[in-house]
């Protein structure tokens, strides 16, 4: 049997007072940047992800996507759910087929992958910290975020920039409407 969260067998959010889990995994993908390394891993996961990854162009991109996938089949063995095959509601938020109530959430930068899994809502995103970029700055951040941003100098501001931006990737992530929902 396995454990897939909550009881209903459906998503809802759980009564007041009941204790809400989420599961955090990382790992380092730089070593599917080989890409006999990369056939080697890619029967492992599911034909959805495997097509996922054939669609990525650059060898960055299929690591991020293959290493994603094996991090989130990893996941869901340490929960004794053997199927990772997810599938993805009308704005794109994917779930795992196998577990309808278990809420899941991927992310990639650089050479780490995120995986999160919950009985509740959730996102999670990474961002590698690295320049400021002026047109996501003006198009994305509120006033509030610019002017914090305008005081922070050097490394700070690319921490700054990039803690934002994976704040409302996190955040747009767990309520699962994408873009449609202001930043």
């Amino acid at each position: 049997s396995h454990r897939c969260g909550g009881s209903s067998g459906g998503k809802g959010d759980a009564p007041p007072g009941t204790a809400v889990m989420t599961e955090l995994y990382i790992a380092r993908i730089d070593e599917l940047l080989d890409e006999k390394t990369r056939q080697r891993y890619l029967p492992t996961v599911s034909k959805t992800r495997q097509e996922k990854v054939g669609r990525r162009r650059s060898a960055a991109g299929q690591a991020a996507s293959l290493g994603a996938g094996m991090l989130l089949r990893w996941a869901l063995y340490q929960r004794n759910i053997f199927e990772d095959e997810t599938v993805t509601d009308e704005w794109g938020k994917p779930w795992v087929k196998a577990c309808p109530s278990l809420y899941m959430s991927l992310s990639h930068s650089g050479d780490y992958v995120v995986c999160a899994l919950g009985d509740q809502p959730l996102g999670v995103d990474i961002q590698k910290v690295g320049p400021v970029r002026e047109s996501v700055l003006q198009k994305c951040y509120d006033e509030g975020e610019r002017r914090i941003l305008q005081q922070a100098q050097g490394q700070d501001k690319e921490r700054l920039f990039a803690w934002f931006w994976a704040q409302k990737e996190s955040y747009m992530k767990a309520v699962g409407k994408g873009l449609a929902i202001p930043m």
